[in-house]
């Protein structure tokens, strides 16, 4: 039986005095998250390049999770941060919208937070969850990890621009329905009901 999403109302977050100054001093932030795919073992700066290069060319302001080998030495624009692992109910409710890797939790996590995606599936299961998003219009169309230039990152931000009130209303209304289920609540229940 489906009950609903299962996630943590997490506890209210408070970023340190950087991350609060450079979330209030423009425009919301792409969030660039990447998940386990940008936690790299060796250092990635040719991909990384290719995302800071494509913000730049879009004026794009950013927020990039990740990347902790590569950005060891790496000096990023100042209309972009750096950050490491933040919660996403705070993290996706600072930003515009999320290029991920359309892991389960990310992809769960755009849809509860309401906020679009530019969905980047590297492996398995992530290209179904990408073409889903993209299918209910809360997301651009996806951007397999082969295929990552930035002529194409730049491609599919400027299709978020362009359709991004549809997709982001679409994400809020969706956001609205998940957390009127009580996935969690519901499941507590039936567990309940089936063992007393």
């Amino acid at each position: 039986m489906l009950t609903g999403y299962w996630y943590d109302e997490e506890a209210d977050f408070v970023p340190d005095e950087k991350m609060r100054d450079f979330i209030e001093s423009g425009d919301k932030p792409v969030i660039l998250a990447l998940g386990a795919m940008s936690f790299e073992d060796k250092s990635e700066k040719e991909k990384l390049d290719m995302f800071v290069n494509a913000f730049k060319k879009t004026e794009c302001r950013a927020i990039i999770q990740g990347f902790q080998k590569t950005m060891q030495d790496y000096v990023l624009p100042e209309n972009m941060m750096a950050c490491g692992s933040l919660p996403h109910r705070w993290l996706f409710g600072q930003g515009k919208f999320v290029i991920h890797h359309c892991g389960f939790g990310t992809s769960a996590a755009t849809l509860v937070y309401g906020i679009p995606s530019i969905p980047v599936p590297h492996v398995l299961d992530q290209m179904g969850f990408a073409t889903q998003l993209n299918g209910v219009n809360v997301a651009t169309k996806p951007l397999k990890a082969k295929d990552l230039s930035e002529e194409t990152i730049i491609a599919r931000i400027n299709e978020m621009n362009e359709g991004y009130d549809k997709m982001k209303k679409n994400a809020k209304m969706i956001s609205e329905k998940i957390k009127t289920e009580g996935g969690v609540v519901e499941a507590v229940r039936l567990i309940n009901e089936l063992t007393t």
